[in-house]
């Protein structure tokens, strides 16, 4: 076998096919932040759910109230009204997202009057997993649940990419 055909995943050597895979490098475009797709069963509703109670701000709303872009911080969340039903229960039972906090303590306590009038369902206050990762637990109004967090164990989610920030850094 040659040098060349060495190389090769060894997928690419069976099919004779060469990879068009590029390399990441220094050159390529970079990626920068994310905004998950929230259903909603009102964007007017949990706009006030997310800026009252959660302390995002409104950086675009469209102006019939089906969409709206909210941000806290690097963190963004993208609202859309979804009148089925059975799209916001599948929201409500199975999606929900991280959000990494350097002080998972200290944002609790800036929340905790907000989320008082809230339902105990709808809001965990800190706790330590096993893991290693310190979290709190809140509901938005349809259900969608959101994980505050706090890595506990230094660097653990960098690993070894020195790309990758810890939560502790920010």
């Amino acid at each position: 076998m040659t040098a060349a055909l060495r190389s090769q995943a060894p997928l690419e050597r069976a099919s004779g096919i060469a990879s068009t895979r590029k390399t990441p490098s220094q050159d390529a475009p970079s990626l920068h932040g994310i905004a998950p797709i929230v259903p909603v069963k009102s964007v007017q509703l949990s706009l006030g759910f997310y800026v009252d109670r959660l302390g995002f701000r409104v950086l675009r709303k469209n102006p019939d109230n089906t969409a709206a872009l909210v941000a806290r911080g690097a963190v963004r969340l993208m609202l859309i009204r979804v009148p089925d039903r059975k799209a916001l229960a599948a929201t409500r039972e199975h999606l929900s997202a991280y959000v990494w906090a350097a002080d998972v303590d200290a944002l609790y306590a800036e929340l905790a009057p907000a989320l008082a009038g809230l339902p105990d369902w709808r809001v965990r206050p800190p706790f330590t997993q096993p893991y290693g990762v310190r979290e709190f637990h809140v509901k938005d109004p349809d259900g969608f649940l959101l994980f505050f967090a706090e890595d506990t164990l230094q660097d653990a989610l960098a690993g070894d990419d020195p790309a990758v920030p810890s939560a502790t850094t920010h």
